[in-house]
């Protein structure tokens, strides 16, 4: 065996091809179920053990079946001396029927319940004793000296380990169910990383399994090997890395649950049409108020002159409306506190959930003195095929810095040779365009006066309507999330209503587009503020 990989996928044609013959095999040995159980559990526990140490297996089957063999043997011969004894005395050889043969006898349909029975993994305080003792054919008294423990414990963990094996093959649910039919979740992100970038962890379909198994659902780190089908050595090494990257949160007792919300589908589709109802009842008076911050921002110097008047009023009512959500929560809100000491927030969706009106997802990418609204991805309401209109955000110092110099007229004899080629770039990417050869910033530019166009917008009655109604839908939106979410995270309840209202502005731009309002057909709707 030559690496992880090719453990797991030994480990796995073992659970799937292999556990429901060998019971069937002990089941025709013994004689009795209960025996027969008994007996495929420490077969089990010897294959899964070799396993795992990165044993060489030449011929996988015929490495399994002498094992059963072999183990079957010992078992005879302790049933024999003992018939309760762990201890095992001298190995007699029996025959091992064929693979053939096992197939022969998996033809009653009844017994086909019996073959999803499982395997539950040994815990780590366990495991240690378990191998050294049938693995590596200790005696107790080595064990003994060599963990420095009494040997009272070593048999007493010897003695429910083996229980812990039986009840494991006894239980009736299905094995891994999440190993063939994986949660799907998209994730999001926010705030400043280190090193600790949650997205290099949810990279891996483990990852993501585990921390939605154990969403809502404290469980141990036996559950989770169960649940998911994975054998206990890996889900521990999974679940360290997890509680690690504090993505995963240790309970006092013992338990691990989801350190974050993932909203469930059934969550999701209400918060949705709380903003359904809100864009419905209310696009019109944000398109009106975003026509009074055009004139007021206009009247106020800021330039206009690259953007049609229809994309700029697009930007002020995203720029009322996410000003309206914004205020519904503290200036400033900080993102929920890791126990490492840094501040980010993480959030998962359940896919699957939809909207009743028609909604156009729009990002809102910013920078420093940069303020953009894109679309993620295209349909036939916004081709962003006006004005080769800016694509993404510039969030490089540099090419701020030079479209800054761009909305000052700083003449381009002027520019350096990094200027220079910072601008091709910003002109590549639509961020600026040439007029009668000179350069210009591709986006409405407000100075510090013009900038301040709202000031007037959230002191008038229209917008106060809007405020006690968006109160509403966040207040809704929030005994929502309380509802579905456990009590470790209601300290950040704030974060996750705020990142589960924002896709009312998508709502919001298919009404301004569907019913007339909004004329144009860019995607990106964007501002630079310079002093």
């Amino acid at each position: 065996m030559s690496n992880e990989v090719d453990r797991l996928r030994l480990r796995d044609i073992f659970v799937s091809e292999y556990l429901e013959k060998l019971f069937f095999f002990c089941l025709k040995k013994t004689g009795d179920a209960n025996e027969a159980e008994d007996l495929a559990s420490v077969i089990s526990l010897d294959i899964l053990s070799a396993i795992e140490r990165g044993n060489k297996i030449e011929n996988f089957p015929a490495w399994v079946w002498r094992i059963a063999r072999n183990r079957y043997s010992s078992w005879v011969a302790e049933k024999t001396v003992r018939r309760d004894s762990f201890y095992p005395d001298d190995i007699s050889e029996y025959d091992v029927p064929s693979e053939e043969s096992l197939e022969d006898s998996l033809t009653h349909e009844e017994d086909m319940r019996l073959l999803r029975r499982e395997l539950a993994f040994i815990a780590s305080d366990y495991r240690e004793i378990v191998v050294a003792y049938y693995i590596k054919q200790k005696r107790i008294s080595e064990i003994t000296k060599t963990l420095s423990i009494p040997e009272g414990t070593v048999k007493t963990k010897l003695y429910r380990a083996r229980k812990i094996l039986k009840e494991g093959i006894n239980m009736a649910r299905e094995f891994g169910k999440r190993s063939y039919d994986p949660e799907s979740v998209q994730f999001c992100a926010s705030g400043r990383f280190t090193d600790n970038n949650p997205w290099t962890h949810m990279v891996k379909k483990l990852n993501m399994n585990i921390v939605a198994e154990a969403h809502n659902n404290p469980s141990t780190a036996e559950e989770l090997s169960v649940s998911l089908g994975v054998a206990l050595p890996y889900m521990e090494e999974a679940i360290d890395v997890l509680k690690g990257a504090t993505l995963l949160k240790q309970l006092p007792d013992g338990r691990y649950i989801t350190n974050f919300f993932i909203l469930p589908v059934e969550c999701q589709n209400e918060i949705k049409e709380l903003s359904c109802s809100y864009a419905e009842e209310d696009y019109e008076a944000i398109w009106a108020l975003a026509k009074k911050a055009y004139s007021k921002a206009k009247e106020l110097g800021a330039d206009l002159h690259t953007v049609s008047e229809d994309d700029a009023c697009v930007y002020f009512a995203f720029k009322i409306l996410t000003q309206l959500q914004n205020s519904m929560f503290k200036p400033g809100i900080a993102f929920p506190k890791r126990e490492n000491g840094e501040e980010w927030g993480f959030i998962g969706f359940e896919e699957g959930s939809s909207y009743r009106l028609p909604h156009f997802f729009f990002n809102n990418n910013c920078a420093a003195n940069w303020d953009g609204y894109q679309a993620n991805g295209h349909d036939e309401r916004f081709k962003d095929d006006l004005y080769n209109a800016p694509s993404g955000c510039p969030d490089d110092a540099l090419t701020i810095a030079t479209m800054t110099m761009v909305a000052e007229g700083i003449p381009g004899e002027s520019f350096t040779a990094g200027d220079k080629k910072s601008l091709e770039y910003l002109i590549d990417k639509g961020f600026c365009i040439r007029e009668d050869g000179r350069p210009v910033v591709h986006a409405i530019v407000f100075d510090s006066k013009s900038g301040r166009y709202i000031d007037d917008i959230v002191v008038s009655d229209e917008y106060k309507a809007l405020y006690v109604k968006m109160e509403k839908l966040v207040t809704s939106a929030k005994e929502i999330i309380a509802r579905y979410s456990n009590p470790y995270i209601k300290d950040d309840l704030d974060y996750y209503t705020m990142m589960s209202c924002f896709g009312t502005r998508g709502v919001l731009a298919c009404l301004l587009k569907d019913r007339g309002l909004y004329t144009g057909s860019s995607a990106q709707f964007c501002a630079l503020y310079i002093k």
